[in-house]
């Protein structure tokens, strides 16, 4: 669900030895979902901080689960009132939404001012809802930095992320972005997917103006270019297994921009092989 705040003044939120505050943020460590395009616009701050996304601390946690809309939060700066940067996203500083290219780190708000077009991603499959270790956890990189992935997060058009899994298959997914938008996964790997352009190098993919793969021999590249004619969608996670899984069209589904399904590479041992030659003889 969006939301906009506007024209609204903001009084003595002062952080204190006892505690941080904040004029602008979110619910603490919440799972529920939330749009990437909630919005501000027309702000002053008196005797304020405008923003900070604390840590997590345990203690303080509001519901317990995987923390998916806090890990992800971002806010539309429209005027630049906030951050400085009309147009711009203040999102959390976790390397995969913030970069040091396109966004001003802001450490004392843990947070980042970022220029571009944000939107949510998804891989798909069920991470669950509470605290219990993920089985086949997924882990993302990108310049230098690691997160593991426990939900839709929110991406900056232009990013290129790694991912890293054992799973034997994801959904990749894009969402709430502008036509045109595009992320970049290198999956290492990975087998050609169900769908996209081939490309015949990573320099002519990352040149493709829709959804296009590149294949090497040991990993896999797609381009995912948002499309939201094509009223593709996307259900996340297991619907039922919490409501930050479950979106608003039939099914628990969300509209997705952009969408390709990815499959690991079976490798066979040569015992396999022999074993199924000798069963067709």
């Amino acid at each position: 669900m969006r939301h906009d705040v506007v024209n609204t003044t903001f009084r003595n939120f002062k952080p204190n030895t006892t505690r941080d505050a904040s004029a602008v943020s979110y619910l603490m460590y919440t799972s529920f979902g939330m749009s990437s395009k909630n919005a501000i616009e027309g702000a002053k701050f008196i005797d304020s901080k405008p923003v900070d996304f604390p840590p997590v601390v345990r203690k303080w946690s509001s519901d317990f689960g995987r923390g998916n809309a806090w890990r992800g939060a971002a806010i539309h700066d429209k005027d630049g009132s906030v951050g400085g940067i009309p147009g711009g996203y203040i999102v959390i500083d976790n390397g995969i939404a913030s970069d040091e290219q396109a966004c001003q780190i802001k450490p004392e708000w843990h947070a980042a001012v970022c220029k571009g077009d944000f939107g949510s991603f998804s891989l798909g499959g069920n991470f669950g809802f509470g605290g219990e270790p993920i089985p086949d956890p997924v882990m993302l990189s990108r310049n230098g930095r690691r997160y593991e992935y426990t939900g839709q997060t929110t991406i900056r058009s232009g990013a290129e992320v790694r991912v890293e899994t054992a799973r034997p298959k994801l959904s990749l997914s894009l969402n709430e972005m502008d036509n045109g938008s595009w992320v970049i996964f290198d999956l290492p790997g990975f087998t050609t997917p169900a769908g996209g352009t081939p490309e015949p190098s990573l320099a002519a993919l990352r040149e493709a103006k829709e959804t296009s793969y590149f294949k090497d021999k040991d990993a896999l590249w797609v381009k995912l270019v948002v499309d939201n004619s094509k009223g593709a969608t996307v259900t996340l996670g297991r619907p039922g297994a919490g409501v930050s899984t479950v979106g608003p069209g039939p099914g628990g589904a969300f509209a997705a921009g952009a969408s390709l399904d990815v499959s690991r590479q079976v490798q066979v041992s040569s015992a396999e092989q022999n074993g199924a030659a000798v069963r067709r003889d």
